[in-house]
């Protein structure tokens, strides 16, 4: 898995930046920011692609959810292998921007499987795994107090996945996060 994510992952002459944010840390709020700024910032030789720039696809979003899903191959992903290849390809052909900015929650979900890891350590791990091979990477987190952030975990899994557990039973099974 990480000789091929290492193969996509290999940008040149470019910084790039992987924007992760935790739920409710205005995530949204910058994703749409940059997104309905593309032009400035194309001005500012700042890249924030829209899929349709990448590959041949009329789906476009704000944010870059579904590569990141696609990365981790969840059963959700939207991207085929052959697309993703497709679209890093395109992003290393994208030589005259400075700055690549790729931003999706997601992201923050990549890689974490066991109960018993420790929820950063493993995200910088993992993380680290699929993007150190850039040349000039930076990996920007927005992280809550861990008392809000559990109790936004808890929402969302309820709205998610129509769990009925409460909020201390949720705790209890989920207190490594």
């Amino acid at each position: 898995e990480s000789q091929f994510f290492t193969s996509l992952f290999h940008f040149t002459l470019m910084t790039a930046i992987f924007h992760v944010g935790t739920h409710k840390t205005a995530t949204t709020s910058i994703q749409r920011y940059l997104s309905s700024h593309r032009l400035k910032l194309k001005d500012e030789n700042i890249c924030y692609p829209k899929y349709s720039d990448l590959i041949d696809t009329q789906v476009d979003h704000y944010a870059h959810l579904d590569l990141a899903r696609s990365i981790d191959q969840r059963k959700s992903s939207k991207f085929s292998v052959s697309e993703l290849e497709s679209m890093f390809k395109a992003i290393n052909n994208i030589q005259k921007h400075k700055c690549l900015i790729i931003s999706a929650e997601p992201f923050w979900r990549i890689g974490f499987k066991k109960k018993e890891d420790d929820l950063f350590a493993c995200k910088a791990q993992k993380l680290a795994q699929y993007f150190s091979v850039c040349p000039d990477t930076n990996i920007a987190i927005t992280i809550r107090a861990r008392s809000d952030f559990m109790l936004s975990e808890y929402s969302e899994n309820i709205l998610q996945t129509n769990n009925t557990h409460t909020f201390h039973e949720y705790i209890s099974q989920n207190a490594h996060l």
